[in-house]
């Protein structure tokens, strides 16, 4: 009797800790996948901030090419 008490008690807390395990893990799974979408996030926001710095940069080239154009038209007028 005492065998399958003791069988039963072993049973049980193995039960106990697998439950333990299953929460742990899923646990850590919440952790990861909370971690995997903040660093999308940061992946996102930086490939956010490359774009608008290009858009800016090419912003600032078709503002010389004008500039460059208009002194390069107010020269031929002037010239003739």
């Amino acid at each position: 009797m005492s065998v399958v008490r003791s069988t039963e008690d072993a049973l049980q807390r193995l039960d106990e800790a697998e439950n333990v395990i299953d929460t742990s893990n899923m646990m850590l799974l919440d952790k990861i996948r909370t971690q995997k979408r903040k660093n999308g996030l940061r992946r996102l926001a930086i490939q956010e901030e490359k774009d608008e710095q290009f858009a800016e940069a090419v912003i600032s080239i078709i503002w010389v090419i004008i500039v460059m154009l208009a002194l390069g038209v107010s020269f031929v007028v002037l010239k003739y």
